[in-house]
């Protein structure tokens, strides 16, 4: 496990996606371009990065479970969102933001390439996206030709007071412990991770499989939300589906 402390500026933005009523494409990746002087100098700050190179045991550690470990720990956050970003090389990496009074912790992976090139960073601010690209570009990995987990159906149902469960219908070709399905979230059309359900291990023997995630609350006024699988091999899917929340 590789840490090493940057003096680096870094904005990020989060990822939207426009929704349709089946699957959407991709969201538009966050623009690493610097802005003009004048400009960067009253949106960012500066800021030590704590930047490390994750390293996953298998066995259920996973990207997902560090991920929700870091809120274990640290408690639930201010806003929990999803995001992309390209790298120097015009690489795209996917990963989760987790914005706190404090701090901002950020966890990367190459899309396509899943936990075989995984960081975090922490920092007590947002700073400049152009020497994250940088950095990303020195661990990228090469790619992979892998399939997402495709959800089948998802079923919703309100469990009241702005509180809703889903279940979700996924098939994937598991083989096992180095290459499964392991979670999906529910995610608002602006990139807000709602709810996420992990899943501790293969179902190889079981596609395709149905899992389910009880008690998400939705803010309220929402008509639509979105579901977004992830495996280990490919990492985060770039399409995402679209379900309408109805009341009974």
């Amino acid at each position: 496990m590789k840490r090493a402390l940057l003096s680096i500026m870094l904005m990020i933005l989060p990822a939207g996606c426009v929704g349709v009523e089946t699957e959407v494409p991709a969201p538009p990746v966050v623009e690493t371009a610097a802005s003009e002087p004048e400009a960067q100098e009253s949106v960012t700050a500066e800021a030590s990065v704590e930047f490390e190179e994750l390293v996953f045991e298998g066995n259920g550690n996973t990207f997902l479970d560090r991920i929700e470990q870091a809120v274990r720990e640290a408690g639930a956050p201010d806003r929990h969102e999803y995001v992309e970003i390209q790298d120097a090389d015009g690489e795209l990496w996917q990963g989760e933001r987790l914005l706190y009074p404090d701090r901002r912790l950020l966890f990367l992976q190459a899309a396509g390439s899943g936990g075989s090139a995984a960081v975090s960073l922490t920092s007590a601010a947002d700073v400049n996206a152009d020497a994250l690209a940088s950095a990303l570009t020195a661990t990228a990995p090469e790619r992979v030709e892998s399939p997402a987990p495709e959800i089948q159906s998802v079923r919703v149902r309100s469990q009241g007071e702005g509180v809703w469960s889903f279940d979700v219908t996924l098939a994937y070709p598991d083989t096992g412990w180095d290459d499964y399905t392991d979670g999906w979230h529910v995610e608002s059309e602006d990139g807000e991770i709602l709810g996420t359900r992990i899943l501790l291990h293969p179902h190889v023997g079981e596609q395709p499989f149905t899992r389910g995630l009880s008690g998400v609350a939705i803010p309220a006024g929402t008509a639509e939300i979105f579901i977004r699988s992830h495996d280990l091999v490919s990492g985060y899917s770039q399409e995402r589906v679209a379900v309408q929340l109805v009341e009974d």
